[in-house]
């Protein structure tokens, strides 16, 4: 086993929580609203806490249960305006080129359940972190709450959806006299088939 799947393998068994000292006041009220918003839900299905990772001007948090996860990520760097926090859901690896066509976006499972301006909701929450995390709850509960207890009929439906009209990803290739050409990338396309 090479060093990344032992490391994945070891991630995925052993919380690691890294709070780093210049972690912003934002990042930490984030934090603390995600873990009494957030994390009670997801526990309440068995999924378990893997990563809480808050840094300066980003942060990352990861649930699994078995192989469905949950993932969190945000920043607030200025050149990431206008400072959105995202939410996946997604079953198998979540991390790599897999976890892109595995997994979909509450925003996404969200608005093709019918909830309007699902985005509101997953706006970085300067200042009223609860509040924010508590409409995200809601949402989480109104749109997700199959995928949490393990009934994935509706998330497999939603995910092939939205898959089947991705294209792969392509490599692209320049040779000596800058001539570019494309390839299509047979790994991405690989996963694509399996998750479509």
């Amino acid at each position: 086993m090479n060093f990344l799947g032992w490391l994945g393998k070891y991630r995925n068994k052993r919380l690691v929580r890294s709070v780093a000292n210049d972690a912003s006041g934002d990042q930490l009220a984030f934090m603390s609203a995600i873990e009494s918003q957030l994390t009670p839900l997801f526990a309440k299905h068995g999924f378990k806490t893997i990563v809480v990772d808050v840094r300066e001007n980003a942060s990352d948090f990861l649930w699994r249960n078995k192989d469905r996860y949950i993932s969190i990520s945000s920043s607030t760097h200025p050149t990431d305006h206008p400072y959105p926090f995202d939410m996946m859901l997604g079953v198998g690896r979540d991390c790599g080129a897999e976890a892109t066509w595995n997994s979909l976006p509450l925003t996404m499972i969200a608005r093709m359940k019918g909830v309007k301006e699902p985005n509101a909701a997953l706006m970085f929450p300067f200042r009223e972190s609860e509040k924010a995390l508590a409409g995200t709850r809601r949402i989480v509960e109104e749109c997700c709450l199959d995928f949490l207890k393990g009934n994935m009929d509706s998330f497999l439906q939603l995910r092939k959806q939205h898959n089947v009209g991705r294209k792969p990803f392509t490599i692209i290739f320049q040779d000596w006299h800058g001539n570019k050409s494309e390839v299509v990338d047979p790994k991405s396309e690989e996963i694509r088939k399996k998750f479509s």
